[in-house]
């Protein structure tokens, strides 16, 4: 009511409901916010952000195309146009319940493996929380760590081991020399399909400390 005209409000709005994982409801505030500032590069970048937590990968390359063609010197930009270059390359193997994208130079064994795990992580998790996702859950896993870094935040840096969107999860390979160390990769990605169920089904309502301890 203040400044009919502005997208601060629905920028940061946006913002707001993207650091609590509801992207579809973020998704609509970032949409106005660039239509009401389309000569505003952060709305666009931050569209963009939120495709790809949806795993709505060329909507997110455009919106991240046109903020970078506004502010060129936007780091996390480039890095997730850079990203978006390199996942070009990745396969995509599917599964009853999961789309498993990998890097076939670094990680060719993986599709080997991870399909019918997740297939088993499913069937335990969903019959013990009651509840089966609508869509196919994206597990996308990254050769390196600064990779998974800016998939799951923009930049390198992230010091975990794997992320969840709701109806994506990132994860980093595990591999001898790494810098995140020994850990426990098939627990790891059982984590992230927790937050999966507890995220959806309660329409990313859940509050982050319950869900990290479910």
């Amino acid at each position: 009511a203040v400044a009919p005209g502005s997208a601060l409000a629905l920028t940061m709005l946006a913002g707001i409901l993207q650091d609590i994982h509801r992207s579809d409801a973020a998704k609509v505030y970032a949409a106005l916010a660039v239509e009401r500032a389309p000569l505003w590069a952060l709305p666009r970048h931050q569209l963009g952000t939120l495709h790809m937590n949806l795993a709505e990968e060329d909507e997110a390359r455009a919106q991240f195309e046109a903020a970078y063609a506004l502010d060129p010197y936007n780091v996390s930009t480039v890095n997730y146009l850079r990203l978006l270059d390199d996942m070009q390359t990745f396969t995509r193997l599917e599964t009853p319940h999961f789309v498993v994208a990998f890097d076939p130079k670094y990680d060719p064994i993986l599709g080997e493996y991870l399909g019918d795990y997740m297939e088993h992580v499913h069937a335990e998790v969903t019959k013990h929380f009651a509840h089966e996702p609508k869509r196919r859950t994206v597990l996308e896993v990254f050769p390196t760590t600064d990779s998974f870094s800016v998939r799951t935040a923009g930049i390198p840096g992230a010091e975990t081991y794997g992320a969840a969107f709701g109806p994506v999860i990132t994860a980093v390979a595990p591999r001898a020399g790494a810098t995140m160390g020994p850990f426990n990769f098939a627990r790891v990605l059982r984590h992230e399909f927790t937050h999966v169920i507890n995220l959806q089904q309660t329409d990313y309502r859940c509050p982050r400390w319950l869900t990290e301890g479910l």
